[in-house]
């Protein structure tokens, strides 16, 4: 039967919104894992307000001015005391910014540095500076809670090191890549971490030193430096390993390693409290969002390369067998994870945009566990990746409009983590 013009035009509509509505679900049914978050949490997102700032004017005098702030080479006591690595020293402030202490200085002898130092806080105050001018882990400093200088070594001297040194065929200066983190729990006992290679694999030590002998809490890969057979042009970044010092003589660590997927909507992690009295070890486990691997990860990493160039064979095989790496493993793990007191933040990966570098400007997630009550929190949205939280503060560093670096103090609300 012959159609209408008229009815030809009310099909076509109909069709039309058809198609339409057909796409829209097909839309939500297969929505894009990057933005689970996005949905979740950042319709909350929290501006925090700065409740001071430190260098503002740069009105410092001699050493206490600061000249290349990182607060990745800072910590805070529980007093509140900003302990900052600039230059050469270590520039101690009270919580309001006045200088207080200067530590260290240019030289070789005990306290001195001939580098910046890395630094440390423990909860039980003493804080621990490591050298790496020549390798890593040549020198310790210790300072005890009113910043005296109380133990300068070198951990490779000791015999239990030597033993894990042994043990587990790592060897300093050959094929041992970093530490991470360090604490000294007084001026003869330490908390550190160890990566090294073999072979096939790098691997990821977590050791309690206490003077005479040594517990090995952890012992697993260590995903963010996975090697390929041609590692010429760096490591493959599967995860993390984060770990940390909690109050009452305890730690944490997590491992991306240990984490489970379902399927693309449903993983889980594990959180180990250890303590260091009795080694129990207290595992809780948590859902997370999936983050896929993006199938586009390793495709240009050879453009603009001229395959008759030096090592481009080696770098293709290189990139070939990353692409294999993230291939079986799917999904990113977290991407970091800090302490404050009884309370450890997780920060789960938020967007593909951050697969190589972390980008301060994006919002980023937090899950928040107490350890007193053995609960997550509910998860909250900061305006931005803050990288460091100090008794309820968070901390960041940052030039003026004049280009003079200052240290900014913003307050964490207490409701976000259940204080009333």
């Amino acid at each position: 039967m012959r159609t209408t013009g008229k009815e030809n035009e009310i099909k076509a509509k109909i069709i039309i919104c058809y198609v339409s509505v057909t796409i829209l679900l097909l839309s939500n049914c297969s929505k894009n894992n990057n933005d689970i978050y996005d949905d979740k949490y950042y319709p909350n997102i929290i501006n925090l307000d700065i409740v001071r700032t430190m260098g503002e004017d740069n009105k410092y005098e001699g050493d206490f001015i600061l000249v290349n702030p990182d607060v990745n080479r800072m910590v805070v006591d529980k007093s509140g005391n900003i302990i900052l690595a600039d230059e050469l020293f270590i520039k101690v402030y009270d919580k309001f910014g006045k200088g207080l202490k200067i530590l260290g200085g240019k030289g070789e002898g005990p306290g001195r540095y001939l580098e910046t130092p890395r630094i440390f806080m423990s909860p039980m105050g003493y804080l621990t500076a490591l050298h790496e001018e020549n390798d890593l882990l040549n020198r310790l400093t210790i300072y005890d809670s009113d910043f005296n200088l109380v133990n300068d070594l070198r951990l490779i001297n000791r015999k239990i090191y030597q033993d894990l040194s042994d043990k587990y065929q790592f060897t300093m200066g050959k094929n041992v890549m970093y530490t991470n983190n360090i604490c000294a729990l007084n001026e003869s006992e330490f908390i550190y971490d160890i990566a090294y290679y073999t072979k096939n694999n790098a691997w990821f030590l977590l050791i309690y030193d206490n003077g005479d002998s040594a517990h090995v809490i952890y012992h697993g890969k260590a995903p963010d430096v996975q090697k390929t057979s041609y590692a010429v042009s760096g490591n493959a970044s599967l995860g993390m390993v984060a770990w940390d010092l909690l109050n009452n003589n305890k730690l944490f660590y997590i491992t991306s390693e240990e984490d489970t997927f379902l399927n693309d909507d449903y993983g889980e992690f594990t959180l180990h409290i250890i303590s260091l009295d009795t080694y129990e070890d207290k595992i809780i486990k948590h859902e997370f969002d999936p983050m896929l691997f993006p199938p586009d990860l390793i495709k240009h990493r050879l453009d603009g390369i001229s395959v008759t160039s030096k090592g481009y064979q080696s770098l293709k095989l290189h990139y070939a067998e990353l692409e294999k790496m993230y291939s079986e493993r799917k999904y990113w793990g977290f991407k970091g994870a800090r302490t404050d007191g009884n309370y450890i933040f997780i920060y789960p990966r938020m967007k593909y945009a951050e697969i190589w570098a972390i980008k301060e400007t994006q919002n980023q997630t937090i899950l928040a566990f107490d350890v007193e009550t053995e609960k997550f929190l509910p998860p909250f949205t900061l305006n931005r990746l803050y990288r460091k939280i100090y008794n309820g503060y968070i901390y960041d560093d940052h030039d003026d409009e004049n280009g003079w670096p200052q240290i900014q103090v913003y307050k964490l609300d207490d409701e976000l983590l259940g204080i009333k």
